[in-house]
């Protein structure tokens, strides 16, 4: 018996001792934590609805402009840049921007911004010009020394294709006048994957050659929590080594650049 009050009061102390612990946990670091960022949140939200903030055009596919832009709030993007071609399925919805064909507005169905069921979708995708700008594209670079005209960011693609499901994909063309046609199919499945299936029609009677290259841009610096446990910036595998940046290391012009042959 008193082997079994030993046992039963070492396993009450253990669970005093757990709950002391979790309780200091989640008062000094969770609740700090969220709290950041939350104000992190509203201090973006007021950034992007600023109408006196301006962006530099930084995409390297975008239209090249010597002048700044006025920021666009998200929705004044997608309502003002020009065609586009809507997806959904069961995971996602969004649009895809005709002009550069890129991916640009997509929104997560089954992920709210509050624990309310009825809260707005989370945004993962953002166009060109906004405060979060966050776009996925493919393209084609000519090559060295070549003056082949290729789709870039400001080319406007066209298609006879309304919508894009799992069941419908869709597919762009342009041409770019020199007996080169371009074509992509863009597909998406049941749950996230997008699919880019390109293809060039050669009639101009000489060999071309073109490189196939895909990025994600994302203008400007994230939010972020600056926790202890995460690396947050950049990371990369380059010349077989891998190199980790983060966002105060590159605001730092002190901080090396990275060259390999």
């Amino acid at each position: 018996m008193n082997r079994n009050r030993l046992d039963s009061g070492n396993y009450m102390a253990a669970l005093i001792l757990s709950a002391v612990v979790l309780l200091v946990w989640h008062f000094f670091f969770i609740a700090p934590m969220a709290e950041r960022q939350r104000i992190a949140r509203e201090q973006a939200l007021q950034t992007e609805q600023a109408d006196k903030s301006t962006v530099d055009m930084a995409s390297p596919t975008a239209p090249s402009s010597s002048h700044p832009v006025k920021m666009q709030t998200r929705e004044e993007a997608i309502s003002t840049g020009g065609p586009r071609v809507h997806f959904e399925n069961d995971k996602v919805d969004g649009s895809i921007r005709l002009t550069g064909a890129q991916i640009d507005n997509l929104r997560m169905k089954k992920y709210r911004e509050t624990l309310d069921p009825k809260s707005n979708e989370v945004v993962f995708l953002s166009p060109h010009g906004t405060a979060t700008a966050t776009y996925a594209e493919t393209g084609w670079a000519p090559a060295p020394g070549s003056h082949t005209k290729v789709p870039d960011g400001s080319t406007i693609w066209t298609t006879t294709d309304a919508r894009l499901t799992p069941s419908t994909p869709v597919t762009l063309s342009w041409n770019n006048g020199e007996g080169l046609t371009f074509f992509r199919r863009i597909s998406v499945d049941q749950d996230y994957m997008f699919t880019v299936h390109d293809t060039v029609q050669n009639s101009s009677g000489s060999p071309v050659t073109l490189f196939p290259y895909a990025i994600v841009t994302r203008e400007g610096e994230p939010v972020h929590a600056a926790a202890w446990t995460l690396h947050e910036g950049m990371i990369g595998v380059l010349a077989g080594l891998l190199e980790k940046y983060t966002y105060a290391d590159m605001r730092d012009p002190k901080t090396p650049e990275v060259k390999f042959e």
